[in-house]
């Protein structure tokens, strides 16, 4: 029932969020993993403070995604009047976050990363599926903001602004 006031392209945004989110944990695990099995000079890649940073950035924009995903997920299953805004932001970060994982999880990686013997681009493709499907960015935080400027102004999105007087 309180899914009923939600519309379809909301919930996907919020599917599409979370499937990001999912992405991103799975990319990061794989970093992980590789970065403690390959070593260079000796040790663990994953000792060099360099790559420790790239994968606690992640790690850090992950937890954030995450959280803004199951805020949205309970303010759509509560049928609050914010749910559509807050299935923005989820979308917004979620994809802010794929990007960095993207970026930093192949750098980790290194060349092994772009092959078909290891599984990190089979994930990359999905991510960059489900992120093509749900806009651009620049687009989603372009709706954002007009959502948050309307909900202050107290007009509905999509309502021409009111003159100034």
């Amino acid at each position: 029932p309180a899914l009923a006031g939600v519309g379809a392209l909301t919930l996907g945004r919020l599917g599409g969020a979370a499937v990001l989110v999912g992405t991103t944990r799975r990319l990061l695990e794989l970093a992980v993993a590789h970065a403690t099995d390959r070593t260079q000079f000796g040790v663990p890649i994953g000792s060099f403070q360099a790559v420790r940073h790239r994968l606690v950035d992640v790690h850090v924009e992950l937890e954030f995604a995450r959280s803004a995903v199951w805020s949205a997920a309970c303010e759509v299953e509560a049928g609050l009047p914010s749910a559509a805004t807050s299935v923005l932001c989820a979308a917004v970060t979620a994809r802010r976050a794929f990007a960095l994982a993207d970026r930093h999880c192949l750098q980790v990686h290194g060349g092994i990363g772009f092959t078909w013997e290891h599984p990190l681009h089979v994930h990359l493709k999905r991510g960059h599926t489900f992120a093509a499907r749900s806009g651009t960015r620049r687009s989603l935080e372009a709706l954002l903001g007009e959502q948050l400027l309307a909900s202050v102004a107290g007009t509905p999105p999509g309502a021409p602004p009111r003159p100034a007087i």
